[in-house]
């Protein structure tokens, strides 16, 4: 596969400028419906303090997959 623009110059091993690989996380916080309406995702975790959305969603998600 032939690499071409930023990919290349990120990449490029043989300039002294070429940069290291990045690791770029994405997090879904919501979603757009078809009728215009935007629905906020949850994210679960096993720590409290990194799960994300409203409090009664993550309540509903927890319950409907059995998590304590």
């Amino acid at each position: 596969m032939k690499q071409s623009g930023i990919s290349k110059h990120c990449l490029n091993r043989e300039s002294s400028r070429a940069l290291s690989v990045l690791n770029i996380v994405i997090k879904m916080t919501g979603v757009n419906r078809g009728d215009g309406q935007h629905v906020p995702a949850v994210k679960l975790s096993d720590d409290p303090e990194i799960q994300t959305g409203l409090p009664h969603e993550i309540r509903i998600c927890k319950q409907l997959l059995n998590i304590p």
